[in-house]
């Protein structure tokens, strides 16, 4: 699994992708890969590291999962069963004048209900906008080059985003939003999928797309607990209301700083801040050791696996 994510494998199966409607790779192709066979000693090494990052990775996402849960607990949403009526009635003056939507879509009785878990929150709710401050500075491309982030580097999984360095004339036209560190990205591009991500990266000449609602901390709650909060299934539906389009469907700034949020108790967001930073430490110690791994086995592949073993013991 290494050698495949390193570069003397990686680039194999890069060269062998096949490009119909999109690229794709067939087992055929696959088995033509050459692969680099080492001792049984130092396979054993990379299997130790290997290991070590798979469960950094997955005492990350357990950690992740106990912070949402802290969330649906608190809201009620765990036992919630929303109304599975296929009809919803609602007169003119309380839709189309006030929204300017008419697709039924848009008024489905389980986005009342959403709003109503939220509203009754005990401790009160506000809305993101009201929490949190839209980020909207622009950059002069006064640069050689950016780091740039699109919806395609989210990883979704992991609420993780990558850039890429771009040069100034090679950017996109959609390259809007100069952004920094512990800002959140939110994608406005099908928002269900939970491309939401928190920027852990302190690189500079950090450029997002404009196809993202960008925000950061005003005061009050964390982002952390904003970021658990939209990654959840609730939220995640719930963005689906404000839709626009069918192929390529998209949601607007405001409909994301309108959002409604629960003013959770101090304490909740402290459990859930400090979860969010573990996880994303662990994260981070298991992305390191999978590069580890990985230029360990191009060094014993260049430079002979004693020199490997070396690196591996000083790093």
């Amino acid at each position: 699994m290494i050698f495949l994510r390193c570069q003397y494998g990686f680039s194999q199966l890069y060269r062998q992708r096949e490009l119909t409607i999109q690229y794709q790779l067939t087992l055929s192709r696959v088995n033509k890969t050459d692969v680099y066979v080492p001792s049984d000693q130092f396979q054993d090494k990379i299997a130790q590291i290997c290991k070590k990052y798979m469960n950094s990775l997955s005492m990350s996402n357990l950690i992740y999962d106990e912070a949402e849960q802290i969330i649906l607990n608190e809201l009620g949403f765990v036992s919630f069963k929303s109304r599975t009526s296929n009809i919803s009635i609602k007169n003119l003056s309380k839709s189309f004048e006030l929204t300017g939507r008419f697709d039924a879509e848009h008024y489905q009785q389980k986005y009342d209900d959403y709003k109503t878990i939220i509203e009754s929150y005990p401790y009160g709710h506000t809305t993101v906008g009201g929490e949190f401050k839209q980020v909207k500075n622009t950059f002069t491309k006064s640069r050689n080059g950016y780091n740039y982030i699109e919806i395609s580097d989210i990883d979704i999984a992991a609420g993780v985003a990558n850039s890429n360095y771009i040069e100034t004339q090679d950017l996109p036209a959609n390259a809007k939003i100069k952004i920094s560190y512990k800002n959140m990205l939110i994608s406005k591009v099908r928002p269900n999928r939970g491309a939401v991500a928190i920027i852990d990266s302190k690189l500079n000449n950090l450029v997002a797309s404009g196809a993202f609602t960008v925000l950061k901390e005003k005061s009050g709650m964390s982002i952390e607990v904003l970021f658990v909060l939209l990654r959840s299934y609730l939220y995640k539906d719930w963005l689906l209301k404000w839709n626009v389009g069918s192929s390529y469907p998209v949601i607007k700034d405001k409909d994301i700083l309108n959002l409604p949020i629960p003013t959770l108790q101090t304490g909740i967001q402290s459990q859930i801040t400090k979860k969010i930073q573990e996880s994303f430490k662990l994260r981070e110690e298991s992305k390191s050791l999978l590069e580890k791994a990985k230029r360990a086995i191009e060094i014993a592949i260049e430079d002979g696996e004693v020199k490997a073993m070396e690196w591996i013991n000083i790093s």
